[in-house]
């Protein structure tokens, strides 16, 4: 009894203090997993070898199909995420890209710089509603869509200037354009933070619209908010995405 406790406590001790293989008795990191069965019993496994291999390092980096991963997780091949969560209204996202090594990198060390924003909800008739609150001061470009009960839809630009100090802050129209009759709208600034919207060569739709009822306003009560202001006889569905570009 006392030679199989030795041997127990020596075979543990092994473990905690050496590399752990599966497949290959010549493992490369701390944790190794030999997939193809094809490593070399001595020295370290060619690039096309590893290409079956897990690996965990003693720091916890994980490589998959390389034995040497260079980041927390370094996946030499191709990667599926077969479910991802949908961003909250509001939700302030950044985008990603891929450095010339291969790495994952976000827009700017910061998480306002190439920020994105975005809203989506019904909006009464003749309400004045917050779409977007919070906003960091910056230069932003306004995507607004609106779709009626009929599948036309129009889209609209405008540039944004978020500048609390001394008042700083407003916005212009850009371009825009209707589905249905592909013209432009009409911008009337009435203030440099409250712009209005007509559109005209729009199709009258049953839903009690008319052919002006995509017309709308959209202004700013202060530098970090935009309000949508719907003054057509009928509730309307309005998408506002706000992407900053300094």
């Amino acid at each position: 009894m006392k030679k199989k406790i030795i041997l127990i406590c020596s075979l543990a001790s092994s473990l905690a203090y050496s590399q752990v293989g599966v497949n290959t008795a010549n493992p490369q990191a701390a944790f190794h997993v030999d997939g193809g069965k094809d490593n070399p019993a001595t020295g370290a496994p060619s690039a096309a070898q590893q290409t079956n291999d897990f690996a965990v390092t003693p720091t916890g980096a994980v490589g998959i199909g390389t034995t040497v991963p260079t980041n927390t997780l370094d996946v030499n091949g191709t990667a599926r995420i077969r479910t991802i969560n949908q961003a909250a209204s509001g939700t302030v996202t950044t985008s990603l890209y891929v450095d010339p090594t291969g790495v994952l990198v976000k827009s700017s060390g910061s998480s306002t710089y190439g920020e994105v924003r975005s809203n989506s909800a019904a909006i009464a008739t003749l309400a004045d509603t917050p779409y977007l609150t919070g906003i960091p001061a910056g230069i932003y470009k306004l995507t607004v869509t609106c779709t009626n009960a009929c599948g036309d839809s129009t889209s609209a630009n405008f540039l944004v200037h978020c500048n609390a100090a001394n008042g700083y802050f407003g916005l212009i129209g850009l371009n825009g354009f209707v589905s249905s009759g592909f013209s432009t709208p009409s911008f009337n600034h009435t203030a440099k933070n409250k712009v209005y919207l007509t559109w005209s060569g729009v199709v009258a739709c049953a839903d009690g619209g008319n052919a002006n009822g995509f017309n709308y306003g959209v202004n700013m009560p202060d530098a970090a908010t935009i309000n949508i202001f719907n003054n057509r006889p009928v509730t309307r569905n309005f998408k506002v995405t706000l992407t900053r570009n300094d």
